[in-house]
């Protein structure tokens, strides 16, 4: 997930956070009735990015799912929920727009040997 995001935004590794959250067998439902094999992916991502970087990772992001779950790709669905940078803070500070990475991090004294 972190390889796909940072190959295809150029943010630096460690703006990706991921957690994942099992449920049992029973709690997803679609359509109101319950999906024994659901996999749901959700990523939370600055605004800034071009249709084409999104679909690009949503397609990577599905079709890796599909095979480390061993689910068809019908099971799994992938989305993005996009928000301004100026609405987070990590590691107690301002999040940059997408693009404006370099930049914050020389505002910050981050220094990064490998994206």
């Amino acid at each position: 997930i972190t390889d796909i995001h940072c190959s295809n935004t150029g943010a630096p590794r460690f703006f990706v956070n991921v957690v994942l959250i099992p449920f049992e067998k029973g709690n997803g439902y679609v359509g109101g009735d319950p999906n024994n094999t659901p996999c749901l992916v959700q990523g939370l991502i600055r605004s800034g990015r071009t249709q084409e970087v999104k679909t690009k990772m949503l397609h990577e992001l599905s079709a890796l799912v599909a095979k480390i779950t061993e689910l068809d790709e019908k099971c799994v669905t992938v989305g993005f929920l996009e928000g301004s940078a100026k609405n987070a803070l990590e590691n107690g500070m301002e999040v940059p727009e997408a693009g404006e990475e370099i930049q914050w991090m020389e505002k910050y004294g981050i220094k990064v040997d490998k994206q």
